[in-house]
């Protein structure tokens, strides 16, 4: 019976140190129970942002060979509307030759792309989705500090826009146009530019061969320089720079590809033969009265504008 009470008591005690054990495993070691909180998912997929396709657009328009301007405009559309794409900004480039800097065709090889928008950080579009910018294509070197030289007629180019975006958590993305080219044709179909244009466009616009060689007026040989400074001077009343900024002009047409025909060629025979020697101003002081040249003048100036591009 003794032993019998024995056995029960270490069986007690047998169960008690396995319930302090199990306490100490399921409490901390300060004595706290060590509550577990519930796991976050941390991989959760987190709201989508915004896509949207967006575009721009490159056009050309208003074109004048007087002066070489050119009006580039462009469009950008946008899944996201109207709103986020007036923020942004556009910036316009053309492809020039990375040794030479001159301007060169779309896909022209060891070429680059150079900003000549001229402004700050670009065109702002002013909650619009269109942009307008007219440059004067021979006045690039101005606008560039010289990192794209001068366009001049005949030249093929290559002008793309790339999109900026403006500011804020929604807005569209930064993309560019398509190389959009475009033909520099400076002359109508009737071939022939006025005075005001060759005064205006030298030598970007001249015949080579008149930049390179000069030009007989009469029977004196003027430099490219000399040409320029006779077509700038004021007339003053002197027949022979009156005639001579015409003759000048026509035979600049002719080097330039026109054929004016007999009569023209013939009126230009005859305005060499009546200046001759004298020396037009203001490389010289040639002089002759305004009527003996009135007549060869009106048939080269009717000429010369002809296509109604003078100025």
């Amino acid at each position: 019976m003794t032993e019998l009470l024995l056995n029960r008591t270490r069986v007690a005690r047998i169960a008690s140190a396995l319930c302090s054990l199990f306490l100490v495993v399921a409490c901390s070691n300060n004595g706290t129970q060590n509550l577990t909180s519930p796991s976050l998912d941390t991989t959760a997929a987190k709201p989508p942002s915004v896509q949207s396709i967006d575009s721009t657009g490159v056009a050309f328009s208003g074109f004048d060979a007087s002066t070489l301007s050119l009006t580039i405009g462009t469009l950008t559309t946008s899944t996201l509307g109207q709103t986020f794409i007036g923020a942004g900004k556009i910036h316009l480039k053309i492809l020039v030759d990375s040794t030479t800097h001159n301007p060169v065709p779309c896909g022209t090889p060891n070429s680059t792309y150079v900003r000549f928008d001229g402004v700050g950080g670009g065109i702002e579009l002013l909650g619009q989705v269109t942009t307008s910018f007219t440059v004067d294509l021979d006045d690039l070197e101005t606008l560039t500090d010289g990192a794209v030289h001068n366009v001049h007629c005949g030249d093929n180019i290559c002008i793309q826009a790339q999109y900026i975006p403006g500011g804020g958590q929604t807005h569209v993305s930064s993309h560019s146009s398509a190389v959009t080219p475009y033909q520099v044709v400076c002359s109508t179909s009737c071939g022939t530019l006025g005075l005001g244009y060759w005064k205006n466009h030298y030598d970007a616009a001249w015949p080579a061969s008149v930049v390179s060689g000069g030009m007989t007026i009469g029977t004196v040989h003027y430099t490219a320089a000399q040409l320029l400074s006779i077509l700038q001077e004021p007339d003053h009343g002197n027949g022979v720079l009156i005639l001579a900024h015409q003759l000048i002009t026509a035979k600049l047409n002719v080097a330039n590809g026109d054929n004016p025909g007999g009569a023209v060629l013939a009126a230009i025979a005859s305005a060499d033969a009546l200046i001759g020697g004298l020396v037009a101003p203001p490389v010289g002081t040639g002089w002759l009265h305004p009527s003996l040249t009135g007549a060869l003048t009106q048939t080269l100036d009717t000429y010369n504008e002809r296509c109604g591009s003078g100025s």
